[in-house]
């Protein structure tokens, strides 16, 4: 009988090498060295060396895909948005603030107390929170087109506030840690407020909505500084374009009594005397 069809196995008892005929794979035989039963698996004989015919590999399981747009990037981990409340859809105001990883149970509280101290024609731009896991109500900061507004929580769930005007503000400045960022806000009256703990990217969005507002600021107070100084200007030249009164002339009487006081000490000639005393006189 050929090799093409044959089939070998060796007995997992003694070792043996068997064969048998390959229409007989998968049926039991007894080993012809050791007497035990075995069962025949494929194996063929070729070239001398047994080799394990050739078998579908068993299904891999494959693991479900998470798209990439589900995932919510945190300052320490990336998690998929099964472990993140959903956002409801009736409050889509949230989806805007809460692109950096912001827990969306915070943006909710923080939203509505802006929108209870804010005129209608003011609005929120942008929310970061601070990330602390042992704390339940973080600290955050609220930017909107008119000021800064931060938020420090207090015992029993209050919350104290500090806000600047757009105007007032001096600088913001990020420094980046190893896992979170510090952001600093200084006024031009000199004070300095600071939130520590926060998300790269939301430190990073502060400071761009920061320098944004910095540059429209310095342009309002260098336009506002060239009309006072237009103003200042204007004053100016309308003072100096008031014509100046007319001294009136000196008394003639106490002219000739200052001369004759003159002559007297010498200081002028009798002839100097008589010339400005005949101008005095034709003056009258």
């Amino acid at each position: 009988m050929s090799n093409t069809s044959q089939a070998a196995m060796k007995c997992g008892g003694c070792g043996k090498t068997v064969k048998f005929p390959a229409e007989k794979i998968g049926k039991t035989a007894k080993c012809p060295g050791c007497q035990a039963p075995i069962k025949l698996v494929d194996q063929r004989i070729r070239e001398g060396e047994l080799v394990a015919s050739k078998q579908k590999p068993p299904p891999v399981p494959v693991a479900r895909q998470i798209p990439e747009a589900a995932m919510i990037r945190t300052g320490h981990e990336t998690a998929s948005t099964a472990s993140v409340p959903a956002v409801a859809s009736s409050d889509s105001r949230l989806a805007k603030f809460i692109s950096d990883g912001q827990p969306p149970k915070t943006i909710g509280k923080l939203l509505n107390r802006v929108e209870g101290i804010c005129s209608e024609s003011e609005s929120p731009q942008y929310i970061a929170v601070q990330h602390l896991p042992s704390v339940m109500s973080p600290d955050a900061i609220v930017l909107t087109d008119r000021r800064v507004i931060i938020f420090r929580s207090k015992a029993l769930g209050r919350m104290n506030m500090v806000d600047v005007q757009w105007m007032d503000v001096s600088n913001i400045h990020v420094k980046e840690g190893v896992v979170g960022a510090s952001l600093t806000v200084t006024g031009l009256n000199g004070h300095v407020e600071t939130i520590d703990h926060l998300p790269k990217p939301q430190a990073r969005s502060v400071y761009r909505v920061g320098q944004e507002r910095e540059e429209q600021m310095r342009e309002f107070r260098r336009s506002r500084k060239m009309e006072e100084d237009r103003n200042a200007a204007s004053q100016v030249n309308v003072n100096t374009s008031v014509a100046a009164p007319v001294a009136s002339a000196p008394d003639p009487m106490e002219r000739l009594s200052k001369l004759k006081t003159m002559l007297d000490s010498g200081l002028i000639e009798q002839a100097d005397f008589d010339a400005r005393k005949a101008e005095i006189l034709s003056e009258i």
